[in-house]
Order: C-alpha cells, then sequence, then structure tokens
C-alpha cells in the first residue's frame, strides 16, 4: 500500500500563515479503504467516560490516529481519522440550510465540508449507533444525514436530534462542551423532520424539559446561568407559547432583584426578553409596564455615569435618549395610566442639562392586523416536497411583478378619492431629519400626465407598493423561504450553475451574484444585499450597453464617469429591455426617496443596522433572485 505523506503547517503565498492540512507524516492516504472492523479496536475502548466537546474529540482522535499510523495500522488510522475529519467541522446552528463550516483543509488547501463525507456515509451510518458519546454520536448521524445524497434518510436526522438533545443543559455544558448550538441544531431537525402533526408528543416533551430549566433557574432563590438563551431558544423557534406568560413574570421579578444588587446589564436582559415574550402574546398591558422598567434602568445608568469620579455626560445622553425611545414605544392609549408624558418631560429636561445632541422621533404607530395564514399555507405548499429547480421556480414565482399600469391608475384613484391627502406637498425625511424628497401636491384640475401631478402619482405608486413589498414578503416569501431552506441543502455551486447561465448576469459576475444569493438563503441578508446591490446596477448597466445605449458621459474634463443605477433606469430603453413592471419595481425598491431606497443608501453608507434583514431588504434580495432565475429558466440552454 502506498503512503501519501504531506507536512503540517506549510504556508501559502497568499497569506503567510500556517494552514492546517488533512495530511501529515502520520495520516494515512484517503483512499486508504476501511471496513467497519477498522473501528471497533481503535475508538471505543475510551468508552464509557466524562462527556466530551466535539473539539476535544477532534483533538483526541487525531493524537489516536497519529499514533495507530506510526504503529502501522494504517486502515485503523484511516478509520480514526474519519471521524476526526467529521469533528474537525464547526456547528454554527443559525445557519439552517449549512450548519458545517471547514475549519481543516485538505491536501489541496481546499475546505473539508460535508461533502467530503457522500462516500463515507453508509460506514458512518454503520459507525454510530455504538457511539455512546452524545455529542459524537450527534455530529455522525448529523453527518450522515446532510451528506446523504440523491436521498437524505430522515433515520440519521432523528438520532442526531436525538443525541442532540441528551447534551446536558448547565453552565459548563453550556460553555464548554456546546450544548446550546447542539440544542439549537437538533430543535432544527426536528422541526425538519416532524412535519405538521408528527413527532407533537415528541417535541412537546423538549419543550417541557426546555420550560423547566427556565423555570428552576428564575425560581427565587436560585441563579441565572442559562435561562435567557433558553428563553431566547424557545421564542426563536415558536416553541412553549403557553408558558410565555409565566415566564415573562419570573423575568420581570429576576430582573427587580438583578436592579436592587446594582447590576443593571442583567437588569435588562430579562427585561428585554420578558418584553418579547409579552409582545407574542399581544399583551399590551405587560409589554408596556416592561417598557417603563427598562427606562427606569436607563436613567440609573446614565444617573451612575454623571455621577462616577469622572463623569460621562456624552454617554449619559445616549442613556437618556435609549430610556426616551423605550417609553415612545408605549401606545398612547397606555401612557395615561403610567405617567409616561411626565416622565418624557424630565427626561427631556435631563437631555439638556447634559448639553448633548439627540435625535428626535416619533412613535411607531400600528394599523390594523392582517391574517396572512392562508397564503403563508399557499406558499409553503407551493414549494414543499419538490426537487430543488422546482422548489426555486416555485419560490421566484410566489409572486408577479408590479402591474406599472394597474399601480398607476390605482395611485390616480387614490389621489383623487382621497382629496385631503393631496391638497398639500409632502415631504420626505432622512435619519438626522434630512429633506431628501419634496412632492408638490395633487393639481385635481390639472392632467395626470403634467409635472407635477406625474411626482405625485409617483409618490403614491411607491408608497402603496411598499405596503404591498410588506405583505408580500411576510405573507409570502418568508414562509416559502422558510420551507425552502428546510427541504434543501442550497449549496453555492447550485446557485453558481444558475447564474452562469442566467442572461441577465455577466459572465464575469456569476461567481460574486452566487454568492449573495446563497448568503440569502443562509439568513444574512447584511452580506447578501452588500453583494447583490452593486451586481444589480452592473446587470442594469450591460443591458443597456447591448443595446447601444450611452451609460457614461464625458465631463469637462473629458473623464467619462458611468452613470448610477438612478440615471440607468430612467433611460427610456429601460422599458423595452426589462419592461414597466420590472423597471417600476427596480426604481421604487432601490431608488426612489419616498421607498428604501437601497441602492444609494448601501453606496453611501448610509443603510441603518437591520435594514437588510427588514422586509424591505428580504425583498429585495428576493427580486434579484427572481430575476435571475426568471432568466436563467427561460434562456438557458437546457430549455431552449
Amino acid at each position: 500500500m502506498t503512503i501519501f505523506l504531506r507536512s503540517v503547517g506549510r504556508r501559502t503565498a497568499a497569506n503567510s500563515s500556517p494552514i492546517t492540512l488533512m495530511f501529515s507524516d502520520h495520516r494515512p492516504h484517503d483512499a486508504t479503504e476501511i471496513t467497519m472492523e477498522d473501528f471497533t479496536p481503535s475508538c471505543w475502548g475510551l468508552e464509557p467516560g466524562p462527556p466530551r466537546s466535539v473539539d476535544d474529540w477532534w483533538t483526541l482522535l487525531r493524537d489516536l490516529g497519529s499514533q495507530a499510523h506510526k504503529r502501522g495500522e494504517f486502515r485503523t488510522a484511516r478509520a480514526i481519522y474519519l471521524l476526526a475529519d467529521a469533528c474537525s467541522l464547526q456547528l454554527r446552528a443559525e445557519f439552517r440550510n449549512e450548519p458545517f463550516h471547514p475549519r481543516a483543509r485538505t491536501e489541496f488547501n481546499m475546505p473539508r465540508d460535508v461533502g467530503s463525507f457522500e462516500a463515507y456515509v453508509s460506514l458512518i451510518a454503520s459507525v454510530y449507533p455504538v457511539v455512546n458519546d452524545a455529542a459524537l454520536r450527534a455530529r455522525l448521524a448529523d453527518i450522515a444525514w446532510l451528506a446523504g445524497k440523491p436521498k437524505r434518510n430522515p433515520l440519521h436526522a432523528q438520532a442526531a436530534m436525538q443525541a442532540y438533545f441528551k447534551m446536558p443543559l448547565d453552565l459548563d455544558s453550556w460553555l464548554t462542551l456546546g450544548s446550546e448550538q447542539c440544542w439549537r441544531r437538533g430543535l432544527t431537525l426536528a422541526l425538519q423532520v416532524y412535519k405538521r402533526d408528527e413527532g407533537e408528543k415528541y417535541i412537546s416533551s423538549v419543550t417541557d424539559k426546555l420550560v423547566g430549566v427556565c423555570e428552576s433557574e428564575l425560581a427565587p432563590g436560585n441563579e441565572t446561568n442559562i435561562s435567557l438563551s433558553v428563553v431566547g431558544m424557545l421564542i426563536d423557534f415558536s416553541l412553549g407559547s403557553t408558558s410565555y406568560q409565566s415566564l415573562a413574570g419570573l423575568l420581570v421579578d429576576r430582573s427587580r432583584q438583578a436592579r436592587i444588587q446594582g447590576n443593571f446589564y442583567q437588569a435588562t436582559a430579562h427585561l428585554t426578553l420578558a418584553k418579547r415574550l409579552y409582545r407574542l402574546l399581544h399583551d399590551h398591558e405587560g409589554t408596556s409596564d416592561v417598557s417603563v422598567l427598562i427606562s427606569e434602568i436607563y436613567i440609573d445608568e446614565a444617573t451612575r455615569r454623571i455621577s462616577a469620579p469622572r463623569p460621562s455626560f456624552f454617554s449619559a445622553v445616549d442613556w437618556y435618549n435609549d430610556a426616551r425611545h423605550e417609553l415612545l414605544t408605549i401606545p398612547t392609549r397606555l401612557r395615561a395610566t403610567r405617567g409616561v408624558q411626565a416622565k418624557l418631560d424630565e427626561l427631556l429636561r435631563l437631555h439638556g442639562e447634559a448639553q448633548a445632541r439627540s435625535l428626535e422621533e416619533f412613535p411607531i404607530g400600528h394599523g390594523p392586523s392582517w391574517d396572512l395564514s392562508e397564503v403563508a399555507d399557499a406558499a409553503i405548499s407551493s414549494v414543499e416536497n419538490k426537487e430543488l429547480l422546482d422548489a426555486l421556480l416555485a419560490f421566484s414565482e410566489i409572486h408577479h411583478w408590479t402591474h406599472f399600469a394597474s399601480a398607476r391608475q390605482e395611485a390616480i384613484q387614490s389621489l383623487e378619492k382621497y382629496v385631503a391627502g393631496s391638497l398639500f406637498a409632502t415631504v420626505n425625511l432622512a435619519d438626522g431629519g434630512r429633506v431628501v424628497r419634496k412632492t408638490p401636491a395633487y393639481d385635481t384640475g390639472a392632467t395626470a400626465d403634467s409635472g407635477t401631478n406625474n411626482a405625485a402619482i409617483s409618490r403614491k405608486m411607491v408608497e402603496h407598493h411598499m405596503i404591498s413589498v410588506k405583505l408580500v414578503c411576510h405573507g409570502a416569501i418568508l414562509p416559502a423561504w422558510h420551507q425552502l431552506v428546510l427541504d434543501h441543502l442550497i449549496e453555492e455551486q447550485d446557485l453558481l450553475g444558475i447564474c452562469s447561465f442566467s442572461s441577465v448576469v455577466p459572465n464575469e459576475r456569476a461567481p460574486l451574484v452566487a454568492k449573495g444569493l446563497k448568503a440569502g438563503f443562509e439568513g444574512d441578508f447584511d452580506t447578501a444585499l452588500h453583494l447583490l446591490v452593486p451586481q444589480l446596477e452592473h446587470m442594469v448597466r450591460c443591458q443597456l450597453k447591448r443595446k447601444n445605449v450611452v451609460t457614461a458621459w464625458p465631463e469637462e474634463d473629458g473623464v467619462a464617469m458611468e452613470h448610477g443605477l438612478s440615471t440607468l433606469i430612467a433611460k427610456p430603453e429601460m422599458l423595452s429591455i426589462f419592461g414597466p413592471d420590472r423597471t417600476f419595481e427596480i426604481s421604487a425598491v432601490f431608488c426612489d426617496q419616498t421607498g428604501p431606497n437601497i441602492r444609494n443608501d448601501l453606496a453611501h453608507g448610509l443603510l441603518p443596522p437591520g435594514a437588510p434583514s427588514s422586509h424591505q431588504g428580504i425583498y429585495a434580495w428576493w427580486m434579484i433572485f427572481k430575476l435571475v432565475f426568471e432568466n436563467y429558466w427561460y434562456s438557458a440552454p437546457a430549455k431552449n
């Protein structure tokens, strides 16, 4: 048998930093054939023993593999290294579609990912049932589930899920064994494998266990260790709703104790979580009471900063602002009984005494509730139980492009019907009070095509469209997205193939567009928009250039500057290339100051934190996906 040797710690020309290679002087070649018999004498002699983290197993198994290789037991060494490779992957449970990320590399400096275990699925599936350690068993079963192709075996997912749920629920395990990530991954698998009415009792028992841990820790006299993380987990996975009321009360009680002890961070953390629970219960009274308590803690912290040996008025202003903003979240009808107005006046006085500036912010108003359950169910049904390409097609067609002519007619009717809202000019403000757009009033005596009326109609169209964007995102896009990423492991390579054959994506930009779409399917919309929005502008520019449209104009000094997206979409050729419907949506979402204005705010660093993950940001990502996919589906060679 030929042994291929590689050294460890080789430096690359790119970064000149050591990298961990999957081959060493004491590691057999990956092609070494192994069977179940090679595992028995090599690993299981270590058990039973204390629980170990996956990182501990990685270190231990590498050492065992190296020792076996030195003894000439090459098949045993290869078997152990296979398990070590599985433990080398880092679990990041928040990425539901692709939870394991490589930390080690192969001899070709390629990351060792889940796909590299595809040839060993049947072998790993035979190994994990005899593993006693919960962390190692969960990891191997999860690898067998994710690497299984062409069809994954749900029994592996169930085994992984059950092993994840055996991880201890205590502070030491939470910090050293990675129990939190394990439980989050287990819940993801439970909701993925047990669809609808299946497994309700099992999930209920797991939920009861988590709720029990929270109630025990939050009981008077006990110490809070992991209950905050566990309550957050219950909220994130929409579990244990019948216990939200009692948990919220326990959190409020514990916050009072922490406040007395001077632990403002703990007090605020408990109250913030209690507020989330009250909101989910639609308990406006409870939410308002918690908001008052949070504002009082902010004021206490500001007072502490000012009273310190070295007073910090600058930081105190931030705390006063936070307190004010917290009070402004209380609905107007609930403020009188809580003395909110008097508190706001006092905060204004304290803010002035601190001699600093702050941004004024209006309280958020809430309109009537909408029941989107039927729309969401239809969206989920449209993508589930389908092959990946068919599911992606259904996802791209979850909503049609806005019909420009109909939208314009509806805007005109709205302006003419509701005259009071048309009599006055409007002003759009950005963060900090900066005026970004002024629109004249609608002149009912003039034609709809007049200059001033066109501006008012355009503004009203965008306003209507933003309402539609919110409903479509929450009612259709997000439910379908959740189902899609639960059912399929959407890899960047799959998206690269789609982008490469999409007629709207320039060939050299396909990898960037695929990376941006992949980030969106992982839920990382910050990265997705920062990658995709500039590429959308380039797509538009390239399409215009194909029609010999001038996209750059020389300045007085002869330097040609490329036009931005706002200028490009105003060119008449846009209508013949993209059509009026797509042109309007690109303008409304990315360039119009009445709308989110994502392109311009992103380009100038004005996009606020959280904006990419808002309904407008998610809709923008989905728009780009829809544009790319429909030009792939209807223009790819296979379809021709």
